[in-house]
């Protein structure tokens, strides 16, 4: 099922990302300290996914950031989920089962 509406301006880049587990709240706060950089939330704690809402005109500096997290060995790899509001619904999605992409 696609979503239909969206509560984020167009100019919105959803990023997901693989991180090392342990490493989850501390990229998150480095994350947050580039205040209006990204929201970000954890789809993934054992897996490290995690996802990154940005403005399309922080899409330079998060890519910086992100590869100064892959060459700190922080972070695996990362990319941007576009158009990102077709993603389905996981739950609505009956064959969908944890660490699976449909």
């Amino acid at each position: 099922m696609k979503l239909t509406t969206s509560v984020a301006p167009e100019n919105t880049l959803l990023v997901e990302a693989r991180v090392i587990p342990s490493e989850i709240g501390f990229i998150n706060a480095l994350i947050e300290e580039y205040e209006g950089l990204a929201v970000i939330r954890t789809l993934d704690r054992r897996q490290g996914l995690i996802k990154l809402w940005i403005p399309e005109g922080y899409l330079p500096l998060l890519r910086a950031v992100c590869e100064d997290f892959i060459s700190r060995g922080w972070m695996y790899s990362f990319q941007i989920i576009d158009p990102w509001w077709e993603i389905q619904d996981p739950a609505e999605t009956p064959s969908f089962t944890q660490g699976e992409r449909t």
